[in-house]
């Protein structure tokens, strides 16, 4: 499977500044797969995470942040470690 080399990712760059960017795709390391990603869905906590209603508990703890939980996805790449852990379905949690 052909791998690009960048990817787009939605990253929350302030409180209230949401960017779309052009990410270096990570190479799975010991035990990990990469996986394409073609749609994510946002936690109904993400938009008050966003306006900065939790700062009291210093989340998110860094910027930039790469917003996104879940979505449906295909694995295109494993670690020789993790090549057979991943065959099939992968959920996220």
């Amino acid at each position: 499977m052909n791998i690009p080399r960048t990817m787009k990712a939605v990253v929350l760059a302030a409180y209230d500044k949401l960017e779309v960017v052009a990410l270096p795709v990570p190479k799975p390391g010991p035990g990990e797969a990469l996986c394409r990603i073609r749609s994510v869905a946002i936690c109904g906590s993400d938009p008050k995470m966003i306006r900065g209603h939790y700062q009291d508990v210093n989340w998110p703890p860094f910027f930039p942040l790469v917003m996104g939980t879940s979505g449906p996805a295909r694995r295109t790449a494993a670690a020789e470690s993790a090549a057979t852990a991943f065959r099939g379905t992968i959920r996220s949690a």
